[in-house]
């Protein structure tokens, strides 16, 4: 299976891939590029092969850390949702809808990152699970104003 065609079936549109620049690698896994919140780049995060179930899901390259990720996208936006997911980010921008998320999962929202959402309507959607229900709770803390 090509990442292409996973990333297609996962109804990540040919024109997010490319703007976003996820591709494939050679060991088949998924590239996700992560830029700081002014757009510039600063390191790859990896998704294991769709293929095998083997091994971490998701990898870092060094320096990689928390990072509210595509946020420099979207930042003019006066809606934006916060999502579980660089993948689930891809899939709402294939959709037109503005989104965010923490590059170190449900539980890694960060308190700097407030400032940059506390003028926008926030839309919280992370995984229906304990993790995802920990993490709303978390941003819930530090954006009162954020709907689940």
């Amino acid at each position: 299976m090509l990442i292409k065609d996973y990333l297609l079936k996962r109804n990540i549109t040919e024109h997010i891939q490319a703007e976003y620049g996820v591709y494939g690698d050679l060991n088949n896994r998924v590239v996700i590029p992560v830029h700081d919140i002014d757009g510039k780049f600063i390191f790859n995060k990896y998704r294991r092969s769709p293929l095998s179930d083997e091994g971490p899901k998701y990898m870092y390259e060094v320096g990689g850390r928390g990072t509210l990720y595509w946020y420099h996208k979207v930042k003019d936006s006066e809606n934006i949702l916060i999502l579980e997911g660089e993948l689930e980010v891809l899939v709402a921008a294939s959709q037109n809808i503005p989104a965010v998320t923490s590059t170190g999962g449900a539980l890694s929202f960060q308190p700097e990152w407030v400032d940059l959402l506390k003028d926008k309507n926030i839309t919280i959607l992370l995984d229906n699970d304990k993790t995802g229900g920990e993490g709303m709770v978390r941003i819930l803390d530090l954006l009162p104003h954020a709907k689940i």
